[in-house]
Order: C-alpha cells, then sequence, then structure tokens
C-alpha cells in the first residue's frame, strides 16, 4: 500500500535557515562597525576641520584689523604731508630773503631785487600755504592721538580674538562630537560613545601651541624618535624596529619634523606672532624686530601719491640723442651723441614712516621699535640742468676681428636756485625727531625717500642736486624748516601698534600647521550580536610580521609598540579603552589670493591679506607616530600634566597669559600715566574674567572627555 510522503524540504529549510540567520548577524555586526567607523570618521574629520576653518577665520580677522591699523597709519601720513607741503609754500618769504644773490637789484638803479620780485609771484601760495598751516595743525595734534588709541585697542581686539578662538574651538569640537553621537529613534542623544581620548587632547593642545608658542616646544625628541625608526617597509605607519638593525636615511627625522611642524629642527615659527614693542626676551625682541620692519614696509608701501611723492613742474626738457654709423669695410664705427637741456621750476616731496633719530639712520634694534614714525620734507627751486655724453662703439676685420667701446657719460648736472623748503615730523618722543636735513636723506640722492620716479627725468626727489640750495637756505632760514622749531614737530603719536604678524616659514609655503584630531570609541559598546574577537589577539606588543589589534575592524593608528612594551595597555591608556576604535584625522588652513593676477609668482602669505581658508589633508606620518606610539608624545611638552583638565587648564592659562596679559601691558604701556590709574582696574577686570570662563570652560569639558 502506497502512502503519501512529505516533510522532506523541511530539513534543508532548516539548514539553509541557519545559513541565512548567520549571515544575517554577519550583515548587522559587520554593518554596525562599519556605521560606527564611518560616524567616527566624520566627526574626526570635522572637528580637525572646524579646528582648521576658526584658524583660518582668526587669520582672517587678523588682517582685516592690521589693514584698518596700516590705515589709520597712512591717514596720520597724509596729515603730516599736508603740514609739510603748507610749511613750504608758507616759509617763500623767508626762504627767498635769506638767499643773498636774490638780494641783487634787478636794474641797479631802481631797488627792486630778485627777491621782491620772486616774493610777489609766489604771493598767492604763500597765502594758501599759512591758511592750511592755521587750519591743518590743531588737526594734527588731534588726530594721532585718536588714531594711536584706535590702533592700540584693535591690537588688544586681536588678542582677545585669537584667545578667543581657541576657546571656540574646543566647544564646536564638543558640540560637534555631541552631534555625531548615536542617536535613539526620537533624535535624542543615546549615548556617549565617541569621546576625545588623551591623545585627542595632547594633539589640540599641540595645535594651539604651534599656533601661538612654537618655541615652547621641545622638536628634538621627534627627530631622535623618528630616526630610529625603519620606515622603508611602511610608508603610512612607521613600524618599530626590534632587532637593532635600522635601514634610516640621512636627516629623516628632520625632513619629518619639518613637514609636520612647518619647519626645520631648530627653527620652529609660531604660526601667529604677537608683536608689541614691550617684548622681553632677546628671541621675541628679534623675531619683533622683523616683524615691524615688514610692518614700515607694508605702510610705506600703501602710500597713496600725494604721500609718497609730490611733484609738479614747469620745466621744457629740450635735447636729442644721436645715434652715427659709420661703414669703411673693415672699419665699422657707431657713434652716440646725447645732449639734453631743462629749465624752469620744480616741487618735489614725499613723506616716509621710518626710524626717526638724531643719532642712526638704519632700523635693526628692538629700541628702534619706539622711534618709527612719519617724517616729510618739501622743497621748490628754480634752475636748469645738463646732460651730455658721448659714447663710440668701433670694429675692426683685417686677418681677425676684434672691437671695443669707449664712452663718457658725466653725471648730469643741475643747478637750483632756492625758492621754498618745509618739512613736518610725526614721533612718539620729541628729542628722536630730525633737526637738519641730511638726517633725512643723504644730499644728492635721487629718488629715494622722499619723492621721485625713476621713469621720470624730470621727477628726481625732494634730494637731488636740483634743491641742494633750498635745502641748505633751509637749515638757517628763519630759524631752520628741518625740525629745529617746536612748530614743524608733532610729538602727539603713540608709536606703532602691538598687532599679529605671520610666522616666517608660512609666508612661501602658504599654509598652516596640521591641526589635527583624534577620537575613540570602545567597540564594546557597538551593537553586535556578540562581543567576540573585539579584543586584541597578542596583547604582548606587535612588531612589523605579527597581525595585532583589533581583528573585526583594521585600524590605522593601532599602537605597534616594542617587544618589551604593550599594545594593549598603550591603547587603553592613550586611547581610553583597550578595545577602542580610533580615528585620525588633519586639515590645514591656506591662504589663497583669488583676486592675484601672477599664477606663477603667487602672492606670498601673510596677515595683512584676508584670504584665508580651510581643508582637510592626509594626516603626517610624525601625527600618525604620535598616535601609534612610537613617537612619545609627552616629550614634546615639559611638566604637562596627566589628566585631560590639567592639559586644557594648561593651555587656557598659557593662553591668558602669553596672549592676552602681553596686549593688555601694552595698551597701559601707551596710556599717559595719569590716566592708568583709572583704566589699569578695567584691564585687570578683563584679564581676571577671561582666565575664570576659560577654567571654568575647561574643567566642564574636561569632566566630560574624563
Amino acid at each position: 500500500m502506497r502512502r503519501k510522503q512529505s516533510g522532506q524540504a523541511i530539513i534543508l529549510g532548516v539548514l539553509f535557515a541557519g545559513i541565512v540567520v548567520m549571515g544575517m548577524l554577519l550583515v548587522y555586526n559587520q554593518g554596525s562597525l562599519i556605521s560606527k567607523r564611518m560616524q567616527l570618521d566624520n566627526a574626526s574629520d570635522a572637528v580637525a576641520y572646524s579646528q582648521a576653518k576658526l584658524a583660518a577665520r582668526n587669520m582672517n580677522f587678523a588682517a582685516y584689523t592690521n589693514r584698518s591699523m596700516i590705515a589709520n597709519e597712512i591717514a596720520m601720513g597724509q596729515m603730516v604731508s599736508l603740514i609739510s607741503w603748507a610749511n613750504r609754500y608758507g616759509n617763500v618769504s623767508s626762504i627767498v630773503n635769506a638767499f643773498p644773490l636774490y638780494q641783487t637789484p634787478i636794474i641797479p638803479p631802481v631797488p627792486v631785487t630778485y627777491a621782491n620780485v620772486l616774493t610777489a609771484a609766489f604771493s598767492a601760495h604763500q597765502i594758501g600755504g599759512i591758511t592750511v598751516q592755521k587750519l591743518a595743525k590743531p588737526i594734527a595734534k588731534a588726530w594721532p592721538k585718536a588714531a594711536s588709541a584706535i590702533n592700540t585697542a584693535l591690537g588688544v581686539f586681536q588678542r582677545l580674538f585669537a584667545a578667543s578662538t581657541i576657546a571656540a574651538q574646543l566647544e564646536t569640537s564638543q558640540a560637534i562630537i555631541q552631534s555625531h553621537q548615536p542617536k535613539d529613534q526620537l533624535g535624542a542623544t543615546a549615548s556617549n560613545d565617541i569621546a576625545m581620548p588623551d591623545v585627542g587632547w595632547m594633539f589640540f593642545l599641540l595645535n594651539s601651541m604651534l599656533t601661538h608658542a612654537a618655541n615652547g616646544l621641545n622638536v628634538q625628541p621627534i627627530v631622535s624618535a623618528v630616526n630610529l625608526l625603519d620606515l622603508n617597509d611602511d610608508t603610512d605607519l612607521a613600524v618599530s624596529a626590534v632587532d637593532g638593525s635600522f635601514n634610516v636615511g640621512a636627516g629623516q627625522g628632520t625632513q619629518l619634523a619639518s613637514e609636520f611642524l612647518g619647519g626645520q629642527s631648530g627653527q620652529l615659527n609660531s604660526l601667529i606672532n604677537g608683536n608689541a614693542p614691550s617684548a622681553r626676551s632677546q628671541a621675541d625682541k628679534d623675531a619683533t624686530t622683523e616683524a615691524y620692519q615688514r610692518y614700515a614696509a607694508v605702510v610705506n608701501t600703501n602710500r597713496p601719491e600725494f604721500t609718497r611723492d609730490r611733484h609738479w613742474s614747469v620745466f621744457p626738457v629740450v635735447g636729442r640723442d644721436l645715434t652715427f654709423k659709420l661703414n669703411f669695410g673693415i672699419a665699422k664705427f657707431e657713434i652716440n651723441f646725447k645732449l639734453f637741456i631743462g629749465a624752469g621750476l620744480k616741487a618735489d616731496g614725499g613723506s616716509a614712516y621710518r626710524v626717526i633719530s638724531n643719532t642712526k639712520t638704519s632700523f635693526n634694534q628692538h629700541s628702534d621699535i619706539e622711534k618709527l614714525g612719519w617724517s616729510a620734507v618739501d622743497m621748490m627751486s628754480l634752475g636748469f640742468s645738463l646732460e651730455v655724453g658721448l659714447g663710440i662703439k668701433w670694429r675692426v676685420c683685417l686677418f681677425k676681428c676684434f672691437g671695443g667701446s669707449f664712452g663718457v657719460y658725466p653725471p648730469k648736472l643741475e643747478i637750483g636756485f632756492p625758492i621754498a623748503a618745509g618739512s613736518h615730523q610725526l614721533v612718539n618722543r620729541g628729542k628722536d625727531a630730525f633737526k637738519a636735513y641730511p638726517q633725512y636723506e643723504i644730499p644728492l640722492t635721487e629718488d629715494g625717500q622722499y619723492g621721485g620716479d625713476p621713469n621720470d627725468g624730470v621727477n628726481n626727489g625732494a634730494f637731488s642736486m636740483f634743491h641742494t640750495m633750498s635745502a641748505t637756505i633751509g637749515s638757517y632760514a628763519a630759524g631752520g624748516v628741518f625740525g629745529t622749531k617746536p612748530t614743524d614737530v608733532t610729538t602727539t603719536y603713540a608709536g606703532p601698534p602691538a598687532f599679529l604678524s605671520l610666522g616666517d616659514n608660512f609666508r612661501s609655503t602658504r599654509v598652516s600647521y596640521e591641526y589635527v584630531s583624534a577620537l575613540a570609541t570602545d567597540t564594546t559598546k557597538t551593537d553586535t550580536s556578540d562581543q567576540s574577537g573585539l579584543i586584541p589577539d597578542d596583547a604582548s606588543g606587535p612588531n612589523e610580521n605579527t597581525d595585532t589589534g583589533l581583528n573585526k575592524i583594521a585600524l590605522s593608528t593601532q599602537s605597534r609598540m616594542g617587544a618589551n612594551d604593550s599594545a594593549a595597555n598603550y591603547q587603553k591608556v592613550v586611547w581610553g579603552s583597550d578595545n577602542a576604535i580610533s580615528s585620525l584625522s588633519a586639515a590645514e588652513a591656506y591662504f589663497s589670493n583669488p583676486l592675484q593676477m601672477s599664477i606663477t609668482n603667487p602672492e606670498p602669505a601673510s596677515l595683512f591679506s584676508p584670504f584665508w581658508d580651510a581643508r582637510l589633508k592626509e594626516p603626517s606620518t610624525i601625527a600618525k607616530l604620535i598616535a601609534s606610539g612610537d613617537v612619545a608624545w609627552r616629550d614634546l611638552f615639559s611638566a604637562l600634566p596627566r589628566t585631560a583638565s590639567g592639559i586644557l587648564n594648561h593651555l587656557l592659562s598659557y593662553v591668558g597669559g602669553r596672549i592676552l596679559d602681553s596686549a593688555m601691558d601694552d595698551a597701559l604701556g601707551r596710556t599717559p600715566g595719569f590716566v592708568q590709574s583709572a583704566v589699569q582696574p578695567g584691564v585687570d577686570r578683563i584679564s581676571s574674567l577671561y582666565k575664570s570662563r576659560a577654567s571654568s570652560a575647561a574643567n566642564t569639558l574636561a569632566r566630560y572627555a574624563e
């Protein structure tokens, strides 16, 4: 009797169901780990990018405020120029009456001298000059006080903004970490799995110190540690050599330190330097002197035409530049003859922002910074010029060709008779003011600091040969017009302001230091079907031939310590867990002026152009070495606290001390003594308030981190 058969398929179904369940669990586990890793990487990238972006914003703020300071300096220079220009015309009568040759009668029987004629001819100029003197000088005394006070305030704001940027980087980093934490179904934060471990706080401290105090770091441990590594087998991560045989190229440690730190070993520059005339250490004095030299150069480069070169003339020039060629077969001659004659009236002048001192003319010492100020000179002369020259080139060919040249081109001869001369100075200390015209410029200098155009043969500046007599007569006429009279010197200038500048190493590279972010999460907190296989296979310490670390997900920053160290302990101490998933990211601020015209010769980076932005980048080799433990990161710092709260308090107290206090001291130093007692309490309150809030923020953030 045949019976109906059924149920055979259920056996296969059960087998396939098990396979399907295992596949689903595998996909779920791997998906959870990958999702966690992506979430961690995104958070780490966002933290690094935000730090670089805030740094770029700080540098752009410094650039805008520096440009404002420059504009105020130039405005003061324009005022000085206007007064010097007015003084020149106001001194016409004094100058022409002091020149002996002008006292000769034009026609001997008639008592009308050349001085009478010239005074009458330029009477309108003299009236205009005296009028401008009366109107401008009261303003000139008040305006430098106001402009100096504004520049001092801008310098303080720069330091406050720099300190606030570090606080903003802290708060933004924590906000980003919080926003990337796992969420429940309602969108609320379910847990605080992602955290910034100790090595992350170290990188934050390193980022801030490289920005403001690179000279406080000890780079030699990095160089020494890298020189004891073999980087040839693994280009992404260093592998400790434990057998004593190393294959290291010459200067490898220095090269990688340069890549990471933005400069050669022993030549570190802070990304942002705070400059103030009150610098104390010799190293700060040297760096500050160079910064103010560049500051003065920027001021002078941006002078408007009236400040830089005040020139007008009625000076027609006639002449020819002739070349004759003679060919006699075996001999050829080329003769050049030049003859130019000019006559008429020339008025020249200019103003310069420079060191004003009775004892020196160069700017090469820190003490010269307080002597920076504005000086202006204006001359007007009547005369003629003569320029002649003769040149011969010859070539003779017999059995062999030979030749040569000969030329006589004497300097241009100029003779000018005085009409007017004037000057004005804006200084911090009246005792430094120039008293004689050779202190302004070497006589007979063409196209110097006080006007002139190398492309214009008529416009040779205020100290050319043409104005020598005007300068000479002006030195003693009317008591002297080059600084001997108090009315020709204004002393209401407080000196150059404190300001922020870019470190020298970054002017040509046009990128900042590396802003590194390190975040981690514990794999035991990851939602998986089980936790097996999430712990390291070998906790005794790997070498380059051992597959260690987490075997469920490979970490580019997992520890690869030497045989006598514990990778698991390093992970736990530095990354916060012996089962940590870690992520390392980097970003940088970079300078790119979209308005520049030259691609082959781009504008050097500076804190005078607000064209800084940020971008992500691949972490440098040394950043990976520090993260992996091959380089002991604590050796970079001296007496660094061991806790996150200690690291943050160390950083913020340093910022308050180095960045903020120096600005406040400089501001008080520029305040008149009778005002300091009223201003001091407010300055102390601002500094104390910042430090108190910074310390509170550090403790709050550190408690979360720990």
